[in-house]
């Protein structure tokens, strides 16, 4: 996990340490709500780690992050065969200086 780039990390602005990571998810079985379900729930446990927040310390930081609010969202498609959710993070990043 900590070796994993993350694109979709924006800073809320320049002068931020606090960050949003936004995931979406899709799936093309229409039919099989369990699959995009299950795929949402790894996704939480592997970057929360079955916990509300994850901390994460190196040698020159601290990163903390936690659920966004709203958090987890059933997004609506045009196609009807696509389901798509929407995982909500927040990441606030303290430097050692």
């Amino acid at each position: 996990m900590q070796n994993l780039i993350f694109p979709s990390i924006n800073q809320n602005n320049e002068y931020s340490d606090l960050n949003q990571l936004v995931i979406d998810i899709w799936s093309n079985k229409s039919g099989q709500v369990e699959e995009i379900e299950t795929i949402t729930d790894n996704l939480v446990i592997a970057i929360l780690q079955g916990k509300n927040t994850r901390i994460i310390k190196t040698e020159n930081m601290l990163i903390q992050i936690y659920k966004d609010n709203p958090f987890r969202l059933k997004l609506p498609d045009s196609d009807i065969n696509i389901q798509r959710r929407e995982l909500k993070f927040l990441i606030k990043l303290y430097e050692k200086g």
